[in-house]
């Protein structure tokens, strides 16, 4: 009969060892370690929002950062990033939301696009959704922010919505994302 041992658990990403104890055969966990190289360890993404079709295939990423005066070459980085390390899953249209502007990228544009294809003031796009006294960006939290941008997804969403280019700006007409997300539904910090 073999004997059972509690292991002591620290995760890599971790400020401290973190203690999780489970009764595990000892020879069985050093084999499935030894065995398992930690670049094939997949972490689950969980991008800040994602949105899907009306036949539930993945659509949209949408991660928001509280940083604001960075180019499109900042978030052209950025989106690389996140993606060679898997942070956020591959999709057709990737949002990237700044306090003061919004990075649009589209497979349909071109696969192998480094810089955004579209880009618009945040102020302006999600004037709607933003309290009144928001004028500036750095008036924007990041609650804050994350609302607006649900809402707006929410309305674009609609199966009641209409192709409005002046109620929802030309850019998210012309790169097919309202045509893509249309009568599809809006996820929160999703585990993808």
């Amino acid at each position: 009969m073999q004997t059972k041992r509690h292991l002591r658990v620290a995760f890599l990403f971790s400020a401290g060892p973190c203690n999780i104890h489970a009764p595990v055969c000892e020879s069985a966990t050093i084999k499935a370690v030894h065995n398992t190289p930690i670049a094939r360890i997949a972490m689950p993404s969980q991008p800040d929002l994602t949105v899907y079709s009306s036949d539930h295939q993945l659509q949209l990423v949408v991660e928001i950062k509280r940083v604001s005066g960075k180019g499109p070459e900042w978030a052209a980085e950025l989106h690389r990033n996140l993606l060679e390390y898997h942070a956020v899953p591959p999709s057709p249209f990737f949002l990237l939301v700044l306090p003061d502007h919004l990075y649009l990228w589209s497979t349909q544009q071109g696969e192998d696009a480094y810089l955004p294809q579209y880009e618009a003031v945040t102020t302006s796009a999600l004037k709607k959704y933003l309290p009144k006294k928001a004028h500036y960006s750095s008036e924007i939290t990041e609650l804050g922010l994350q609302l607006a941008v649900q809402f707006w997804l929410s309305e674009l969403t609609n199966p009641n919505a209409t192709p409005d280019a002046h109620e929802y700006g030309q850019w998210v007409m012309e790169s097919g994302l309202f045509a893509a997300i249309r009568r599809g539904s809006v996820q929160i910090e999703a585990v993808v």
